[in-house]
């Protein structure tokens, strides 16, 4: 379980730097350093537990691919991408538009929904309704059991290069920043709605979605951690009140 103490910590470092100076603009920029935002998608933009999804995809599907007795799974996926949660994705795209003022924004899935499945296909047909899609940059690697040979798994290669098997999300997020450490990334983000070893690993990093989707309060969680080491970046208008409320809330 989170201590929520760090978090009021990071909450009043937010408040006490919000006075510095915030008119960073691209231009004064001349190239930007990346910002990563390691991404679920159950839990966080989904909600696989509602109780018509089975009815909404099935409507999804006729409306997109016309009636058929079977669908690919290719042709699911696809109808699947269209029910993410409308709000959810509006907050994660505004906390994009902030962090694009003074960083690039990449994003990595690390959902179960990246494995089996092409970069290409998720980028370009899954989340192709969405304009966060613009913004995936990769996802991690697929689990061992996806490869046929040990020779071909990820585990081996990452013990061969850094030590570790790939035994937990945490891992392959680890993995995926080792294999990338020659991009400039000034900070990364992780929203998950499970903590798959990822507190232990990255406790300054992962932002828990407790409410099994993105929230107002996860971003102000994100931006206060941010914040603290990234003065330029600007906080969202009325954000200590804003603040106040959800210290009041957690506290």
């Amino acid at each position: 379980m989170l201590c929520w103490q760090p978090m009021k910590i990071w909450i009043f470092c937010l408040i006490m730097m919000s006075a510095l100076p915030t008119s960073y603009s691209q231009e004064h920029i001349p190239s930007k350093p990346w910002f990563i935002i390691f991404l679920d998608i159950d839990g966080v933009l989904f909600r696989p537990s509602q109780d018509d999804l089975w009815k909404q995809k099935q409507e999804k599907l006729h409306e997109l691919f016309g009636f058929a007795k079977e669908y690919s799974v290719r042709e699911k996926d696809i109808a699947t991408g269209h029910l993410l949660d409308v709000r959810a994705v509006t907050i994660l795209e505004n906390f994009i538009d902030q962090m694009s003022t003074v960083h690039q924004v990449g994003i990595v899935l690390s959902s179960a929904w990246r494995e089996g499945r092409t970069f290409d296909h998720l980028r370009h047909h899954v989340f192709a309704p969405w304009g966060f899609a613009q913004f995936l940059i990769d996802k991690t690697v697929d689990g061992d059991y996806y490869y046929s040979t040990q020779a071909e798994m990820p585990s081996t290669h990452s013990l061969a290069k850094y030590g570790f098997k790939l035994r937990s999300r945490a891992d392959q997020i680890d993995y995926w920043l080792k294999e990338h450490a020659e991009m400039n990334i000034a900070h990364f983000i992780i929203f998950d709605d499970k903590d798959d070893e990822l507190f232990e690993k990255f406790p300054s990093q992962f932002v828990w979605t407790r409410n099994y989707i993105l929230s107002d309060g996860d971003i102000l969680e994100s931006l206060a951690r941010i914040r603290c080491v990234s003065p330029a970046i600007q906080a969202p208008a009325l954000l200590e009140e804003q603040i106040k409320s959800f210290l009041q809330g957690t506290g």
